[in-house]
């Protein structure tokens, strides 16, 4: 009778864990080919976004974080951008350069400055919510309302994960 020592493992096993880690496989390089994709046409249509004829690229998300809030202060772009206080400015520079976001002296205490849209800065922030509910809209069209939840679910629990990720690993 033959013996192995506790650590080994039969032809059978190593098959059947052969075909799971080349499936996992496949399934992870599946995954990063679809996210890259799809981050890449994302990536691409908001780095070239320009609104009468200023270029803006991702100072789209601060001018929609903006734009919901209707006000806020440094240290929130800082935590939302979650960037050193210096890069946060050169972003927040750059919009109130382009006349989109103004800088006001805050009622309460006068060494905080408040970040507000411009009228055109809330301009660009309703053009921005209107086309992307309606690119929404598109793609809502080829889904059902449960593909849709179960859809919203994974990417709920995606981003969880991938801020729990980062978290840990800076």
């Amino acid at each position: 009778m033959l013996r192995f020592c506790k650590y080994c493992i039969n032809a059978k096993d190593l098959f059947i864990n052969n075909i799971y880690f080349s499936i996992m496989e496949t399934e992870k390089e599946r995954l990063f080919e679809i996210l890259n994709r799809f981050m890449s046409i994302i990536i691409q249509g908001v780095e070239n976004l320009t609104y009468k004829d200023k270029h803006i690229g991702i100072g789209i998300f601060l001018i929609n974080y903006i734009g919901k809030k209707e006000e806020c202060f440094m240290k929130d772009i800082i935590n939302y951008l979650k960037v050193i206080p210096s890069t946060a400015t050169r972003r927040i520079d750059k919009l109130v350069r382009n006349g989109l976001v103004k800088r006001n002296l805050s009622k309460d205490d006068g060494r905080l400055k408040k970040l507000t849209l411009t009228s055109e800065g809330k301009e660009l922030y309703m053009t921005f919510m209107q086309n992307r509910l309606m690119s929404f809209d598109l793609i809502k069209q080829e889904f059902n309302e449960d593909e849709l939840n179960f859809f919203f679910n994974v990417l709920d629990r995606m981003i969880r994960r991938s801020e729990e990720f980062k978290s840990k690993f800076p």
